[in-house]
């Protein structure tokens, strides 16, 4: 009898708590690795008169190829890469190489050990997914218009998620006169304007979001709110959790059975539930403690500046209940300490809606692959509407042109998307594009002697915007865009 509850009380404890509520202190902005090249069979209609020399002065100029998606196949998963959190480029990651620890097995797919209720229980629970964060939320004292702090709550795996949090983040930044950002799980030094930017940008932030080229940008402080020392111990006691989660799952898997298997299952279910405790204490308590200091530190300076104050935290961080999220009576709410420390400063706290994991459609592969051309189609706009020719400009005036046309198609793409991941997607292909132009185009000079080799090289970044397409993610797009515009900026 006392075997049975302990099992039972295990089970119901601890096996959804993996998928349920489990802490999690990094801030992942995936990034897809090892990407290959292919046919690229589906790009073969011309761009047509975008930089032929209808608008623009050039001699025989090289075509620029636009992708023509069909047949794009189903879902393709690639690998994230992980990442240094310390570097202005990047986020952090979680490893999911093949063969790693996290490459587990589907609890609910567990064979049976003997006893088939505990070992139905035992999937049913594990089949159970955290749904808390999926409608997002929003709490605030004030108006957004108004708010001198705003928080961005963040599910740390969801990489569209975050892009929408930099959008909302360069939104609230434009009404500011310099913006103070905390970023969660940053160890770095402070950073500051174009380093701060460029930081930003890995985690989904378009520049071109702040306005057109030459409007006042306000100035930007990038800095983390963790503390080292609290951040290093969550990261050990947290993997303490992973491992024992990750034995209990080896355990569902084991060809025991009988009344040893369910003791042994009892104990690891055990363990993992203590490990899983002591985890959220420090990976949740301790650091909510570090970051409302940091809060009340940077409003505190915020005020005697004239900033404005953003926060980027996970949403576990900023709730009162967070455990409780999503059960009647317990609605968003700030935590008690946060409060506390954002005292009567008008703030807005949001965190949007998670993104659907569904295969994207065939729609919204095209609308990103092609946002390539459709640059090049604004880019052209804005310079015939300028009066610009390719042999009175120079490669400054060309740089110019393109961002104008981020800008515009920032305003006008948002009604034509397919959904909001497309569009994520899209204005990560044209930053990439915008970093190649940057890389290949002396500012100083001519433009019209630079112009073949950035249309050239434009031509075979739209056909590798194509290939990428057809592994049938936008994850793929995006990162195939990225790794193109690093190998560029690295070759030159």
């Amino acid at each position: 009898m006392p075997l049975r509850r302990s099992i039972l009380a295990a089970l119901l404890g601890c096996l959804p708590l993996a998928a349920a509520a489990g802490p999690v202190i990094e801030a992942p902005i995936p990034s897809i690795v090892g990407l290959e090249g292919s046919s690229g069979a589906s790009l073969q209609a011309a761009l047509g008169p975008i930089f032929d020399g209808s608008k623009f002065s050039l001699a025989q100029p090289p075509t620029v190829l636009a992708p023509v998606l069909t047949g794009v196949p189903g879902l393709a998963l690639e690998a994230p890469q992980s990442l240094d959190r310390t570097a202005p480029d990047s986020g952090g990651a979680v490893e999911l190489a093949p063969g790693s620890i996290f490459q587990w097995r589907p609890a609910q797919e567990s064979p049976g050990h003997g006893f088939a209720p505990i070992d139905a229980l035992v999937r049913r629970l594990a089949a159970r997914k955290d749904r808390r964060f999926d409608a997002g939320f929003v709490f605030s004292n004030s108006e957004r218009s108004s708010a001198r702090v705003f928080l961005y709550g963040e599910r740390h795996s969801d990489k569209t998620l975050i892009a929408e949090n930099m959008r909302r983040l360069a939104e609230d930044m434009r009404e500011g006169k310099g913006a103070l950002i905390l970023d969660e799980g940053y160890m770095g030094p402070a950073l500051f304007g174009s380093e701060a930017i460029r930081y930003l940008e890995a985690k989904g932030f378009d520049p071109a979001w702040l306005g057109a080229p030459g409007a006042p940008v306000p100035s930007i402080e990038v800095r983390g709110w963790d503390s080292p020392e609290l951040y290093d111990r969550s990261r050990s006691i947290t993997l303490r959790c992973t491992m024992a989660l990750y034995e209990l799952n080896q355990h569902l898997f084991s060809d025991a059975s009988g009344f040893g298997y369910y003791a042994e299952l009892a104990r690891r279910s055990s363990a993992a539930a203590q490990a899983w405790l002591a985890a959220r204490r420090t990976a949740i308590g301790s650091r909510n403690g570090e970051l409302d200091r940091q809060v009340a530190s940077a409003i505190a300076r915020a005020e005697g500046e004239g900033l404005t104050v953003h926060v980027i935290a996970g949403g576990e961080h900023l709730l009162e209940h967070p455990l409780l999220l999503g059960i009647p009576g317990f609605g968003a709410s700030p935590r008690a300490g946060l409060a506390e420390a954002i005292g009567k400063t008008p703030y807005f706290a949001s965190m949007p809606a998670s993104s659907p994991a569904a295969t994207p459609s065939a729609q919204e592969l095209a609308f990103a692959a092609s946002a390539s051309l459709e640059l090049a189609k604004a880019a052209e706009d804005v310079g015939a509407e300028r009066g610009l020719k390719a042999s009175r400009m120079t490669g400054k005036d060309f740089i110019e042109m393109i961002e104008a046309g981020r800008v515009r198609y920032n305003e006008q793409a948002r009604a034509k998307a397919p959904s909001a991941r497309a569009l994520t997607a899209a204005l990560a292909v044209q930053a990439s594009v915008a970093h190649v132009a940057r890389a290949l185009l002396d500012p100083s000079q001519p433009l019209a002697p630079q112009m073949p080799r950035l249309l050239s090289v434009w031509s075979v970044f739209n056909q590798e915007m194509g290939t990428a397409a057809e592994k049938g993610t936008l994850e793929a797009v995006e990162a195939e865009s990225r790794l193109f515009a690093e190998q560029v900026e690295s070759s030159v």
